[in-house]
């Protein structure tokens, strides 16, 4: 018997294609081209992680499935890796920080592991994915995590698939978020890089928020005063231009993330209430905060008389 490095289910040596997944060599050679600084699948970390496919791939960090062979589980590991700070070679494991990018390397690698720890002493909130450790091998920091199914709000609104949900099932997304963001602040969690992506449903039905930006945020105070480069992004312009973030941050975000459940929908009924959800995202992503406070007001307001 082998192990599939796409699902980590267990299948015959005889077998070229994973019965259950289909992850086969030609989708290996495919995901390699695909994620070039990515460490080889099957690459073994601290002599018990085994690294599968890549689940994610951003600008801040590689997510790869894993198995963990001394508990005999599944799980996911996060690496450290700055896209514009560092490279590595091909077929090496070495993570190489660029030239001149030594400090801001090591302090944004420190606020990745603040990070992960600040989520550890959390992971009893609803919407907290489980951390289990932190540790350093390859020049780099690694997150061994819960390993979730399901997917991320981005790519359901990329493929269409949920334009087509009832408006019901809209109204319970966005208040999980509201709930999620309520809660965090509760704990003095800012996530500095709420977006689609970084809002995860798994085939339970429950939502996860990952992906959090203190790390990120870090490097964005680097480049305060650099315009242009994150237009697309669903970062507040105070986080982009100073690296800085408040609560009022994450409404900004959550108010780009309402504009992109409402495209297209405003005949399925999220306009109804008090206040419409195009209101209240324009409020939420105005430069003045209070406003953005105006407009998390107006939501709660808007979800209780919706959903009771």
């Amino acid at each position: 018997m082998k192990r599939c490095m796409g699902c980590m289910s267990e299948y015959g040596d005889e077998l070229e294609a994973c019965p259950v997944c289909g992850f086969s060599p030609k989708v290996l050679a495919e995901q390699r081209e695909k994620f070039p600084e990515a460490l080889e699948t099957g690459t073994l970390l601290f002599g018990r992680y085994h690294l599968g496919r890549v689940l994610s791939y951003t600008d801040f960090s590689i997510i790869y499935n894993a198995w963990d062979s001394l508990m005999r589980m599944q799980t996911a590991v996060r690496e450290f890796f700055p896209f514009s700070l560092s490279d590595r070679a091909e077929g090496s494991r070495l993570v190489e920080i660029r030239q001149g990018a030594e400090d801001l390397y090591r302090e944004v690698r420190e606020a990745f592991e603040t990070e992960a720890l600040t989520l550890f002493r959390n992971q009893d909130l609803f919407c907290m994915v489980n951390n289990y450790r932190v540790l350093r091998e390859n020049g780099s920091s690694y997150i061994v995590m819960e390993y979730l199914a399901g997917e991320c709000l981005g790519d359901m609104i990329r493929s269409g698939r949920l334009s087509a949900r009832p408006a019901d099932e809209i109204f319970a997304l966005i208040r999980k978020i509201r709930e999620s963001l309520r809660e965090i602040h509760r704990r003095g969690i800012l996530h500095l890089n709420l977006s689609p992506d970084a809002v995860y449903l798994t085939e339970e039905g429950n939502l996860k928020l990952v992906d959090f930006g203190l790390a990120k945020a870090v490097f964005y105070r680097s480049l305060a005063g650099e315009t242009g480069v994150y237009e697309e992004s669903f970062a507040s312009p105070e986080i982009l231009e100073e690296g800085t973030g408040t609560r009022e941050s994450d409404y900004y975000s959550l108010g780009k993330i309402l504009i992109a459940l409402a495209e297209g929908r405003m005949d399925q009924g999220l306009e109804r209430g008090k206040g419409s959800l195009s209101e209240i995202a324009a409020l939420l992503t105005d430069p003045d905060l209070s406003r953005r406070r105006t407009g998390m007001d107006r939501l709660d307001s808007w979800l209780k008389e919706y959903g009771g």
